[in-house]
């Protein structure tokens, strides 16, 4: 007689976690979306003051193409930061995790720039400050979207570090230490899945009648022998 192997029990083999998307990457890009909004409210601005000869200067920096009463203008670098903010909001509505700490240098920089720009403007004396104001220029809301550009760098760096924990999953455990698979709970009044399962108890087999000869009854009298001849040399018996 032989026996099959035991069956082992199901268990999955082990297997890397998906790797893990930053937190909170649309809010993200909204911010890296209004940065952007702002820029080119400020480009468009100098583009409606000095024409289309100032794209020279915001491209290469060429000051021919410069007007002297623009209170602010729109550089090279301010180009290149309109550019990876396009590259970064592309990456952010992808999914790509590395937009969380590439926008945070890129806004965070920017932003300490014209912060540093604001500050002198206003602790320059009277005309300074007169100028940070004027709505003339208008100087009012140009250097309003200078100060909105840095609380949105400000902002981004916030959310990042809020949602730093969002953004990391845990490590997957090795195969040796991996414990039994959970399937789940099971119903109630069930053993749980660990637990060794109850073995069936044998059932009696069904006894035949009484009255009937087989397995378990009682056996009947053999039948009755005829007579037998009685042995050589006796004469038979009347």
């Amino acid at each position: 007689m032989s026996y099959s192997p035991p069956v082992q029990p199901f268990a999955p083999a082990p297997f890397s976690p998906p790797r893990p998307r930053g937190g909170a990457l649309p809010g993200l890009a909204a911010i890296l979306v209004l940065e952007l909004l702002l820029q080119l409210g400020i480009l468009a601005f100098d583009l409606n003051r000095a024409g289309a000869g100032y794209l020279k200067f915001a491209l290469w920096g060429d000051y021919h193409g410069a007007v002297a009463d623009i209170p602010v203008f729109f550089s090279p670098w301010d180009t290149a930061t309109a550019v990876a903010l396009i590259v970064m909001i592309v990456a952010a509505f992808s999914g790509r995790s590395w937009i969380r700490a590439g926008g945070t240098v890129l806004l965070l920089a920017g932003g300490y720039a014209l912060a540093v720009n604001e500050l002198n403007l206003l602790t320059s004396g009277s005309e300074g400050r007169n100028s940070f104001g004027s709505p003339l220029v208008p100087n009012l809301l140009l250097n309003l979207d200078l100060v909105a550009q840095v609380l949105l760098g400000l902002v981004f760096a916030v959310v990042v570090l809020a949602t730093r924990s969002g953004a990391t999953a845990p490590l997957a455990p090795l195969p040796g230490q991996m414990g039994p698979p959970q399937f789940g709970r099971p119903p109630f009044g069930q053993p749980s899945f660990g637990a060794p399962q109850p073995q069936p108890q044998p059932q009696p087999q069904p006894q035949p009648p009484a009255d009937r000869p087989g397995f378990g009854g009682p056996v009947p009298p053999p039948p009755a022998q005829p007579p037998g001849q009685p042995p050589y040399g006796y004469p038979p018996r009347d």
